[in-house]
């Protein structure tokens, strides 16, 4: 369980190269002294196994379907990426409830970063079958960064950036074209099962 609250940005050193050696490895000067083989870390808001640890790197192996789900496949050598360590029993919950399990991945149609701006705007495209999940004041990970939703037009939807998240994620270097993973919020995606699953009880019953 992650809050998406980024810890640190850190550097990949070896990205994957095919199903037969999908293995991702990240440089993090602060992170990785805290962890170890086993453990669990959200890597751009996806959860991975720590497998081996050198020095100030750690290495992960990814599934074939987190290469297809995610935009960890894809990355580029020294290409940045936010990180994260687990939730521990008793620690504030910053952010909100987020799995590390990615639900689709997002393109970016903007980042405004306007100079003297107290906030930046990023756009992303929003395709029909997950519209129930993002309406405004909705929690969202991008990239494993907690955020809201502030609105949703058309077939986007659009979130707020504050200049600390720009500075201390990966969020800040995004371009046009680029993909974000996403994860919708747990509890919303919870109830609106349970209410399909309902409708669909009370269909039945009726037949």
């Amino acid at each position: 369980m992650f809050t998406g609250i980024i810890k640190d940005v850190g550097l990949v050193r070896a990205k994957p190269s095919g199903l037969d050696k999908a293995r991702l490895t990240v440089a993090s000067t602060k992170l990785t002294p805290e962890m170890k083989v086993g453990d669990s870390t959200s890597v751009n808001g996806v959860c991975l196994t720590c497998e081996a640890i050198q020095g100030y790197e750690f290495s992960a192996f990814l599934h074939s379907e987190t290469l297809k789900a995610t935009n960890l496949g894809g990355l580029r050598d020294k290409a940045r990426v936010n990180l994260e360590l687990p939730l521990k029993a008793g620690e504030p919950l910053s952010g909100h409830f987020v799995l590390g399990h990615v639900d689709t991945t997002l393109k970016v149609v903007s980042l405004t970063c306007e100079a003297g701006m107290e906030e930046s705007s990023l756009v992303c495209e929003l395709p029909r079958v997950f519209r129930h999940f993002a309406f405004p004041q909705a929690s969202i990970a991008l990239n494993g960064v907690s955020l809201t939703v502030r609105e949703v037009r058309g077939e986007c939807f659009s979130v707020s950036l504050i200049p600390f998240t720009l500075e201390n994620t990966n969020l800040g270097q995004l371009k046009s074209g680029d993909f974000l993973n996403c994860e919708f919020d747990l509890m919303i995606k919870s109830v609106y099962h349970s209410l399909m699953a309902v409708h669909k009880t009370q269909a039945i019953s009726f037949e």
